[in-house]
Protein backbone atom coordinates (compact mmCIF):
# COMPACT_ATOMS: atom_id res chain seq x y z
CA UNK A 1 0.00 0.00 0.00
CA UNK A 2 1.29 3.20 -1.09
CA UNK A 3 1.49 6.42 0.89
CA UNK A 4 -0.25 9.04 -0.85
CA UNK A 5 0.85 12.67 -1.08
CA UNK A 6 -0.80 15.33 1.03
CA UNK A 7 -2.62 18.03 -0.76
CA UNK A 8 -0.86 21.33 0.88
CA UNK A 9 -4.02 22.83 2.88
CA UNK A 10 -4.09 19.06 4.21
CA UNK A 11 -0.33 19.36 5.55
CA UNK A 12 -1.06 22.77 6.84
CA UNK A 13 -4.14 21.13 8.93
CA UNK A 14 -2.26 18.26 10.34
CA UNK A 15 -0.11 20.57 12.12
CA UNK A 16 -2.76 22.77 13.36
CA UNK A 17 -3.83 22.43 16.69
CA UNK A 18 -6.11 24.00 19.14
CA UNK A 19 -3.15 25.75 21.07
CA UNK A 20 -2.80 27.82 17.50
CA UNK A 21 -6.20 29.35 17.84
CA UNK A 22 -6.40 32.26 20.26
CA UNK A 23 -8.79 33.06 23.21
CA UNK A 24 -8.77 32.23 26.93
CA UNK A 25 -11.27 32.05 29.41
CA UNK A 26 -9.41 34.98 31.31
CA UNK A 27 -10.13 36.65 28.70
CA UNK A 28 -13.95 36.41 29.07
CA UNK A 29 -13.64 38.71 32.31
CA UNK A 30 -13.33 42.04 30.43
CA UNK A 31 -14.87 41.26 26.87
CA UNK A 32 -17.86 42.03 25.48
CA UNK A 33 -20.03 38.61 25.63
CA UNK A 34 -21.84 38.40 22.23
CA UNK A 35 -18.59 39.53 20.26
CA UNK A 36 -17.02 36.65 23.10
CA UNK A 37 -19.59 33.74 22.08
CA UNK A 38 -18.99 34.58 18.26
CA UNK A 39 -14.94 33.93 18.25
CA UNK A 40 -15.68 30.53 20.64
CA UNK A 41 -18.35 29.40 18.26
CA UNK A 42 -15.31 30.53 15.36
CA UNK A 43 -12.87 28.35 16.71
CA UNK A 44 -14.77 25.58 17.60
CA UNK A 45 -15.91 26.15 13.64
CA UNK A 46 -12.12 25.85 12.69
CA UNK A 47 -11.36 22.56 15.25
CA UNK A 48 -14.54 20.89 13.80
CA UNK A 49 -13.19 22.19 10.46
CA UNK A 50 -9.56 20.73 11.19
CA UNK A 51 -11.16 17.54 12.09
CA UNK A 52 -13.14 16.50 8.59
CA UNK A 53 -9.92 16.78 6.77
CA UNK A 54 -7.81 14.81 9.49
CA UNK A 55 -10.68 11.94 8.66
CA UNK A 56 -10.29 12.71 4.90
CA UNK A 57 -7.20 11.80 5.37
CA UNK A 58 -7.57 8.53 7.46
CA UNK A 59 -9.97 7.23 5.29
CA UNK A 60 -7.70 7.62 2.05
CA UNK A 61 -4.41 6.21 4.29
CA UNK A 62 -6.88 3.38 6.02
CA UNK A 63 -6.07 -0.48 4.91
CA UNK A 64 -7.99 -2.44 2.37
CA UNK A 65 -7.76 -5.02 5.21
CA UNK A 66 -9.33 -2.66 7.96
CA UNK A 67 -11.76 -4.01 10.40
CA UNK A 68 -14.97 -3.73 11.69
CA UNK A 69 -14.08 -1.41 14.88
CA UNK A 70 -12.06 0.90 12.49
CA UNK A 71 -14.69 0.83 9.54
CA UNK A 72 -17.61 1.36 11.83
CA UNK A 73 -15.63 4.38 13.93
CA UNK A 74 -14.71 6.42 10.65
CA UNK A 75 -18.24 6.22 9.02
CA UNK A 76 -19.73 6.65 12.28
CA UNK A 77 -17.60 10.53 11.70
CA UNK A 78 -18.70 10.83 7.99
CA UNK A 79 -22.91 9.69 9.38
CA UNK A 80 -22.56 12.54 12.01
CA UNK A 81 -20.16 15.18 10.40
CA UNK A 82 -23.62 17.68 9.99
CA UNK A 83 -24.25 17.01 13.62
CA UNK A 84 -21.68 18.60 15.88
CA UNK A 85 -23.58 21.85 17.32
CA UNK A 86 -21.46 24.42 18.74
CA UNK A 87 -24.46 26.47 20.53
CA UNK A 88 -25.03 23.08 22.68
CA UNK A 89 -22.92 20.64 24.11
CA UNK A 90 -20.32 21.76 22.36
CA UNK A 91 -17.80 19.25 24.49
CA UNK A 92 -19.39 16.11 23.04
CA UNK A 93 -18.56 14.26 19.92
CA UNK A 94 -21.74 12.77 18.36
CA UNK A 95 -20.00 10.13 16.72
CA UNK A 96 -18.71 6.61 18.16
CA UNK A 97 -15.21 6.28 18.31
CA UNK A 98 -14.76 2.48 19.16
CA UNK A 99 -11.31 1.38 17.48
CA UNK A 100 -8.59 0.71 20.21
CA UNK A 101 -5.48 2.81 19.17
CA UNK A 102 -1.90 2.13 20.00
CA UNK A 103 -1.29 5.40 21.68
CA UNK A 104 -4.41 6.79 22.94
CA UNK A 105 -4.76 10.31 22.83
CA UNK A 106 -5.66 12.41 26.42
CA UNK A 107 -9.47 13.00 26.92
CA UNK A 108 -8.81 16.79 27.51
CA UNK A 109 -9.37 18.85 25.63
CA UNK A 110 -12.75 17.41 24.53
CA UNK A 111 -14.81 17.58 21.24
CA UNK A 112 -13.24 18.64 18.59
CA UNK A 113 -9.98 19.05 19.92
CA UNK A 114 -10.17 15.14 20.94
CA UNK A 115 -11.32 14.31 17.54
CA UNK A 116 -8.54 15.70 15.24
CA UNK A 117 -6.21 14.00 17.96
CA UNK A 118 -7.79 10.66 17.54
CA UNK A 119 -7.97 10.82 13.71
CA UNK A 120 -3.96 11.53 13.81
CA UNK A 121 -3.38 8.54 15.97
CA UNK A 122 -5.41 6.39 13.40
CA UNK A 123 -3.26 8.13 10.44
CA UNK A 124 -0.11 7.67 11.82
CA UNK A 125 -0.60 4.06 12.61
CA UNK A 126 -1.83 3.83 9.00
CA UNK A 127 1.01 5.36 7.97
CA UNK A 128 3.21 2.32 9.85
CA UNK A 129 1.26 -0.43 8.23
CA UNK A 130 1.34 1.37 4.59
CA UNK A 131 5.72 1.01 4.93
CA UNK A 132 4.68 -3.76 5.34
CA UNK A 133 3.73 -5.87 3.20
CA UNK A 134 0.09 -6.71 3.39
CA UNK A 135 0.85 -10.65 3.79
CA UNK A 136 2.71 -10.17 6.70
CA UNK A 137 0.94 -7.86 8.51
CA UNK A 138 -2.27 -10.36 7.79
CA UNK A 139 -0.37 -13.21 9.05
CA UNK A 140 0.38 -11.67 12.53
CA UNK A 141 -3.45 -10.61 12.86
CA UNK A 142 -4.38 -13.89 12.19
CA UNK A 143 -2.26 -15.68 14.86
CA UNK A 144 -2.79 -12.93 17.34
CA UNK A 145 -6.81 -13.21 16.41
CA UNK A 146 -8.63 -15.12 13.49
CA UNK A 147 -11.26 -12.69 13.22
CA UNK A 148 -9.64 -10.00 13.45
CA UNK A 149 -11.86 -8.24 10.73
CA UNK A 150 -14.50 -8.54 13.19
CA UNK A 151 -13.07 -8.18 16.62
CA UNK A 152 -12.25 -5.03 18.61
CA UNK A 153 -8.35 -5.78 17.85
CA UNK A 154 -6.17 -3.12 16.71
CA UNK A 155 -4.35 -4.07 13.10
CA UNK A 156 -1.23 -1.99 13.64
CA UNK A 157 -0.07 -3.96 17.00
CA UNK A 158 1.10 -7.40 16.14
CA UNK A 159 3.14 -5.92 13.27
CA UNK A 160 4.71 -2.75 15.47
CA UNK A 161 5.52 -5.30 17.66
CA UNK A 162 7.74 -7.77 15.88
CA UNK A 163 9.25 -4.54 14.01
CA UNK A 164 10.88 -3.86 17.68
CA UNK A 165 11.16 -7.02 17.97
CA UNK A 166 13.36 -7.58 15.11
CA UNK A 167 15.08 -4.19 15.33
CA UNK A 168 16.20 -5.27 18.59
CA UNK A 169 18.09 -8.16 17.42
CA UNK A 170 19.35 -6.56 14.48
CA UNK A 171 17.59 -8.34 12.06
CA UNK A 172 15.46 -6.70 8.83
CA UNK A 173 12.39 -5.76 10.62
CA UNK A 174 10.42 -5.68 7.75
CA UNK A 175 10.37 -9.05 7.41
CA UNK A 176 8.56 -9.34 10.90
CA UNK A 177 8.80 -13.07 11.31
CA UNK A 178 10.26 -14.32 14.65
CA UNK A 179 10.79 -17.92 15.59
CA UNK A 180 10.89 -19.59 19.24
CA UNK A 181 14.67 -19.01 18.86
CA UNK A 182 13.70 -14.98 18.07
CA UNK A 183 11.55 -14.97 21.17
CA UNK A 184 14.01 -16.50 23.67
CA UNK A 185 16.64 -13.94 22.65
CA UNK A 186 14.06 -11.38 23.80
CA UNK A 187 13.17 -12.71 26.92
CA UNK A 188 14.95 -10.54 29.13
CA UNK A 189 14.76 -7.27 27.09
CA UNK A 190 14.95 -4.07 29.08
CA UNK A 191 13.33 -0.86 28.00
CA UNK A 192 16.00 1.13 26.66
CA UNK A 193 17.25 -1.44 23.65
CA UNK A 194 13.51 -1.11 22.85
CA UNK A 195 13.24 2.40 22.63
CA UNK A 196 16.67 2.71 20.93
CA UNK A 197 14.81 0.31 18.41
CA UNK A 198 11.59 2.75 18.39
CA UNK A 199 14.21 5.77 17.61
CA UNK A 200 16.06 3.95 14.48
CA UNK A 201 12.91 2.39 12.75
CA UNK A 202 11.38 6.22 13.24
CA UNK A 203 14.18 7.64 11.20
CA UNK A 204 15.40 4.64 9.12
CA UNK A 205 11.59 4.14 7.75
CA UNK A 206 9.57 7.43 8.43
CA UNK A 207 7.56 5.66 10.56
CA UNK A 208 5.93 7.80 13.35
CA UNK A 209 8.32 8.06 17.09
CA UNK A 210 5.58 8.21 19.59
CA UNK A 211 3.43 5.32 18.43
CA UNK A 212 6.35 3.67 18.01
CA UNK A 213 7.91 4.14 21.86
CA UNK A 214 4.34 3.74 23.45
CA UNK A 215 4.70 0.16 22.23
CA UNK A 216 8.20 0.11 23.13
CA UNK A 217 6.85 0.73 26.61
CA UNK A 218 4.04 -1.95 26.83
CA UNK A 219 6.57 -4.46 25.90
CA UNK A 220 8.47 -3.18 28.32
CA UNK A 221 6.26 -4.06 30.93
CA UNK A 222 4.93 -7.12 29.79
CA UNK A 223 8.29 -8.71 28.50
CA UNK A 224 9.02 -9.61 32.20
CA UNK A 225 5.50 -11.53 32.74
CA UNK A 226 6.83 -14.00 30.27
CA UNK A 227 5.25 -16.16 27.67
CA UNK A 228 6.76 -14.19 25.05
CA UNK A 229 4.85 -16.34 22.34
CA UNK A 230 1.77 -14.32 23.32
CA UNK A 231 3.87 -11.40 22.50
CA UNK A 232 6.07 -11.48 20.02
CA UNK A 233 3.98 -13.74 17.13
Amino acid sequence: MLLLPLPPETRIACHLDAKDLPGSGKALLHADPHAALAEGQRRLQTRWALAMQLHALAVKTAPAYQNLALRESLQSIADTRRAYDVWLFAHQLPCSLDYPLLAPPPEEPPGPAYLAAWLRQVIAENQILAKLEVFRVQTLLARCCQDYQGQLVNLCEPATVNLLGRAVLGLPPLALTLTDTHRAALRHTKAAPLHEAAERLAKEFDMDAPTLHAVARTLAARIPQGHLENVFL
